[in-house]
């Protein structure tokens, strides 16, 4: 903050005709540049002063417990020892009572100055009627971590409601400072809105129970018939729904209260140090309309859905998760350094196209389209250097793992009877996992750059480089590995005495093929069942089509057919089970690459007068040479077949 800002906040934040949600919202701000001269004067004035408010005195507490000195310290003692209000002395001493037991790094120079203060007056430390601080922080100094949770508890003299309330949750790995949430609410004349409702003139007490429950029950009716309204907009065929209508309800209620009396509430919240919203309440003019909130919500998603119609997302981060270093001084003079570097740089790249709403509308018939590039990487590097002033010189060891692929997925269902999937490779070389470790000197002089010579190490190493191509033929795709270490005993994958390096790859050879089409059906109708699996890289060079087809049926007519098709065998069941007054039999026919085989097997019944006669039938169809058959090619010379058949009857004569 530049002077004549901080001078104009800190004339604010002094004045007493201010609003004291404005001094307080001042005041916070004063905290993120506490050490400010003119903000330390006005927050110690306000702070000393007994006819100020509980609440405002306290945010300038927290102001001066910022960035305190010597001569904050002996403000507070002095102010401590005479103070006479139970709020501002039970939340100071409270505030002393967990700074002396603090972790937290970042109260280290306030625990310096302010540690030492003792109080002698008990003040009550209820937290329930006073306010108070909580702070409960946790440090593992070997390994550099901790965390910590922090609450205030802030009443006002003029309130028995708390009027600021918040809580802190903060880690610390490695010298670094990570707030993962805070929230902040404040609320004032919230009491008299209570006293409205549960007081002794409240509405409780001058309406029946079931009064006031069937005006809620109207009141939230009207809520769920707007947000169903607004749902069949967003995902329904639109229909006419005014802005009058929906905002009707805001206008039933006016009460024409004193200002002084409005209830006046702020909501702040914060994810990783970044505030994710604040909200506001005004008094009854601005009574927050939940018809009108239930508007804003669905207009928000509606945008949020026709963005994603055509979705284009690029993502990239990169930070440093480690940065440590260690001196020790050495009997020659030379500061020993050691030193570790951590970081990390990724991307995710998101495109395509998901609607929404007509997956909400016809969920059965989805169309999503989506291709995914994640790539990554991530390098530790320590160092062990003696520092000689105009250079330094030691060894190195990094660690490198890095990961780049993408995909292309296009999904869509077929009438909830299936799924037909598209899956895309749109980048020739996958690096599934690469993972490397190098050990080097380097020597580094005063404004030069950093000179690094790898060692040499006579230790056996083990190499592998290797491909799995087997299933090139089918999926058009290689996937490769290679691996590198030292390999001797107890020396064996230590970084230190070696470099290693550990690969793995997936390489499309078929430089013609884009995407792999899988496709799952299955329906029944009319008695009539079927399943439906396909595989296919279609526009390829070569041809991979896989088909399985399978038919079926329990009715009058009792068949299944199985049909498999492929570039390299195919095959062909087809059996069915005849029942009628005049014949009972099973047909069975299978044909492998053109290679039949058949059977029929039953009986004919025939009746004349009081005689009937069956018939069984037998027919058998294969090849002369079975084996020959079996593994016979499509194109090949035609076998000969062998038939068998079986004739003859059975005669029974009934009286």
């Amino acid at each position: 903050l530049t002077k004549p800002v901080a001078t104009k906040l800190a004339d604010y934040a002094a004045d007493v005709d201010v609003k004291a949600r404005i001094r307080v919202a001042l005041l916070e701000t004063m905290r993120s540049d506490a050490n400010k001269p003119e903000f330390k004067t006005v927050a110690g004035e306000v702070f000393k002063n007994p006819l100020e408010d509980s609440e405002v005195r306290i945010k300038a507490y927290l102001v001066l417990a910022e960035c305190p000195c010597g001569k904050v310290a002996g403000l507070v003692k002095t102010v401590l020892e005479n103070e006479k209000s139970y709020q501002v002395g039970g939340f100071v001493a409270s505030h002393l009572r967990n700074l002396r037991a603090s972790t937290n790094p970042e109260k280290a120079n306030a625990k310096h100055h302010l540690g030492a203060i003792i109080n002698t007056e008990k003040y009550p430390v209820d937290f329930r009627k006073y306010s108070q601080n909580f702070e409960h922080s946790y440090s593992v100094d070997l390994l550099n971590l901790g965390a910590s949770a922090e609450s205030n508890v802030i009443y006002s003299q003029q309130s028995y409601v708390p009027r600021s309330v918040s809580l802190n949750l903060t880690s610390y790995m490695f010298g670094h400072a990570m707030n993962w949430f805070e929230v902040n609410i404040r609320a004032e004349n919230l009491e008299r809105e209570l006293e409205r409702v549960f007081g002794p003139r409240g509405k409780l007490r001058k309406q029946k129970y079931h009064e006031v429950y069937e005006e809620g029950r109207e009141y939230a009716n009207s809520l769920l018939e707007n947000a169903a309204e607004r749902y069949e907009k967003s995902f329904r065929p639109k229909r006419s729904v005014t802005r009058d209508q929906l905002n009707a309800l805001a206008n039933k209620v006016d009460l024409h209260r004193e200002s002084d009396d409005d209830v006046d509430v702020d909501l702040s919240l914060k994810l990783f140090g970044n505030e994710l919203f604040w909200v506001k309440y005004h008094g009854d003019e601005h009574r927050p309309d939940l018809g009108e909130g239930v508007n804003k919500l669905f207009e928000e998603l509606d945008q949020s859905l026709n963005s994603a119609k055509d979705l284009n997302f690029d993502y990239r981060k990169h930070f440093t998760f480690l940065d440590e270093e260690v001196v020790y001084p050495t009997g020659l003079g030379l500061p020993l350094k050691l030193r570790a570097l951590g970081s990390t740089a990724f991307r995710l790249k998101l495109d395509g196209k998901f609607d929404v709403a007509a997956l909400l509308k016809d969920p059965k018939n989805t169309d999503v389209r989506l291709q995914v590039l994640p790539s990554a990487a991530v390098e530790i590097r320590g160092d062990f250097v003696l520092d000689a002033v105009a250079f330094e010189g030691g060894v190195k060891v990094a660690l490198n793992v890095h990961t780049s692929t993408g995909s292309d997925v296009t999904f869509r269902v077929l009438e909830g009877r299936g799924v037909d999937v598209k899956f895309g490779l749109p980048v020739k070389k996958q690096d599934v996992l690469s993972v490397t470790t190098d050990v080097a000197t380097i020597v580094k002089k005063t404004g030069s750059p950093e000179h690094a010579v790898p060692l040499v190490f006579d230790v056996k190493r083990e190499k592998y480089n290797g491909c799995f191509d087997q299933l090139n033929t089918l999926l058009g795709v290689t996937v490769c590995g290679e691996v590198d270490v030292p390999w001797e005993g107890h020396r064996s994958l230590l970084p230190s005495y070696g470099p290693s390096k550990l690969s793995l790859h997936v390489d499309k050879d078929d430089d013609s093929l884009t995407y792999y089409h899988f496709k799952i059906y299955a329906d029944e109708r009319e008695d009539v069942g079927t399943f439906e699996l396909l595989f296919d890289t279609p526009n390829s060079r070569e041809n991979r089509k896989v088909s399985f087809h399978v038919e079926g049926s329990l009715g009058d007519k009792t068949y299944l057919k199985v049909d498999l098709k492929s570039p390299w065998t195919s095959a062909l069941f087809d059996a069915a089970f005849v029942l009628t007054k005049k014949e009972l039999s099973l047909n069975v026919k299978f044909i492998h690459d053109e290679v039949e085989y058949f059977l029929r097997t039953g009986a004919v019944k025939s009746q004349q007068g009081n005689v009937v006669k069956f018939e069984p039938v037998l027919e058998y169809k294969a090849p002369e040479q079975t084996k020959s058959a079996l593994i016979g090619r499509r194109g090949g010379p035609k076998h000969s077949s062998q038939v068998v058949t079986l004739t003859g009857a059975v005669i029974v004569e009934t009286r």
